[in-house]
């Protein structure tokens, strides 16, 4: 088995772009802003091995 999603409430709508380019820099890849929906926006971070971070606001 392999890991290949971490979801993380580990940001304010404030900080997130920050924390986003963080993982960004850590996985060697650019953040990417989504929004489905409705829902809130937030980043995903997916690495060139296809793991994927994505960063919801704490409120979310």
């Amino acid at each position: 088995m392999r890991l290949s999603l971490i979801v993380l409430y580990a940001a304010t709508a404030e900080t997130m772009p920050m924390v986003a380019r963080f993982y960004g820099a850590a996985l060697g890849t650019e953040p990417v802003a989504e929004r489905h929906g409705e829902g809130p926006q937030h980043f995903s971070v997916t690495d060139p091995a296809g793991n994927t971070v994505v960063l919801l606001g704490s409120s979310a």
